[in-house]
């Protein structure tokens, strides 16, 4: 088979990214041909405030460079991971034109919400989705506080979505979880069939014993508000337990300070993944403390690879990743005490069953044999 990948890269590299990287060479290595197309939002920058809006709406490179891919490659599947925001709703009409099927996979919640994260004043928000109204997201000035980009923004996500609606190529959308599936699907205007369930995955690095660890808790992702860090340094404070934090953001200065105060708290700075895989082969548990909803983070499949259970928020889809007392535990992450209670509880569990199960979870959801068979019953559903 042969199959077009589709990707707009972010200014900041993200799971997204890996995520595509990891399917493309699975596919690779299962023997099919694949190209990748990709885009770049570094390509956008400095543009005059026009130019910008004419491209993010509909981008006429986009829309050539997609058709030029398509009638070289000559694919069989064309498969769409992000669009935002050079890509545009171009690549639509240029895939729809060479009448190639397409499946999308649907990565965040941009398309409902124009700053993606569903979080605004430190706390979930969906009044944009509850209210089917794009005006919140101008009232609060959603996107990094601006009217103006907001505005952009909506326009950007309208032309999307009645893209979406009136001329599309994507017959199966490919979501991590039920509850962003619920959630996104009035949109998309799916119907039953159109959307389907398919985590990522990651590869195997090994299960570690309980035995081979040390005495840490690890947390390892991007130092902000919406991460829960605050929450994180403040249960770790009294608790007197070592946690060790991988990472950067607009929190740095405040976990240098908590580090700098309690000996307890290690502040390693940013790292590659092959040393936050070492780290989590040796760790107690991952600590995953995020306020707001989360898509499907790579760094718990790499936790259950290792065999490292996880304590985790009660956020949604977070809360259907961790099975209680099986591979982790949940938390209210609003609320310091709950995550010190949960660090009690699973030092009391016998943690031996943790390891195994975390494990376990891994080869039965996440690994690579798992996603290759469903990413091909996908591509088969559609031709």
């Amino acid at each position: 088979m042969r199959i077009l990948q589709i990707h707009n890269k972010y200014i900041e590299k993200g799971g997204e990214d890996t995520v595509v990287a990891n399917e493309y060479l699975l596919l690779q290595q299962n023997g099919h041909e694949v190209e990748l197309c990709t885009f770049d939002n570094h390509d956008l920058e400095g543009l005059s405030k026009f130019s910008l809006l004419s491209q993010t709406l509909f981008n006429r490179k986009s829309y050539r460079k997609v058709q030029a891919h398509i009638a070289a490659f000559q694919p069989d599947v064309v498969h769409i991971h992000n669009i935002y925001y050079a890509a545009s709703a171009a690549i639509f009409w240029a895939i729809k034109r060479k009448q190639i099927p397409a499946v999308m996979t649907i990565h965040n919640y941009r398309l409902g919400c124009i700053q993606g994260l569903l979080f605004r004043d430190n706390a979930v928000c969906q009044l944009c989705l509850d209210k089917k109204s794009s005006f919140y997201g101008l009232k609060y000035r959603c996107f990094k506080n601006s009217l103006l980009q907001s505005l952009q923004l909506t326009l950007v996500n309208k032309i999307n979505q009645w893209t979406i609606r009136h001329l599309n190529p994507v017959k199966k959308y490919i979501f991590l979880a039920d509850f962003t599936k619920n959630l996104l699907s009035p949109i998309l205007y799916l119907k039953n069939t159109e959307g389907v369930l398919k985590p990522n995955y990651v590869n195997d690095f090994g299960f570690t014993k309980p035995s081979e660890r040390s005495d840490f808790y690890l947390f390892v992702g991007r130092l902000n508000e919406q991460k829960g860090v605050k929450e994180l340094l403040a249960a770790f404070k009294t608790s007197g337990k070592k946690l060790e934090i991988i990472g950067s953001g607009p929190l740095e200065d405040l976990v240098k300070e908590a580090a700098a105060m309690h000996p307890n708290i290690q502040y390693l700075g940013y790292a590659n993944n092959a040393y936050i895989i070492e780290k989590l082969k040796k760790s107690k548990a991952l600590i995953v403390p995020s306020l707001t909803y989360e898509g499907q983070p790579m760094t718990i499949l790499e936790a259950f690879s290792t065999g490292t259970p996880v304590l985790a928020a009660n956020t949604k889809n977070l809360d259907t990743l961790i099975a209680v007392g099986q591979n982790g535990f949940l938390f209210d992450a609003t609320q310091p005490e709950s995550l010190s209670n949960a660090l009690n509880v699973f030092e009391n569990f016998h943690q031996s069953d943790l390891y195994h199960n975390a494990r376990q979870t891994y080869i039965n959801h996440f690994s690579p044999a798992r996603n290759y068979q469903q990413l091909m019953a996908i591509y088969s559903s559609i031709l």
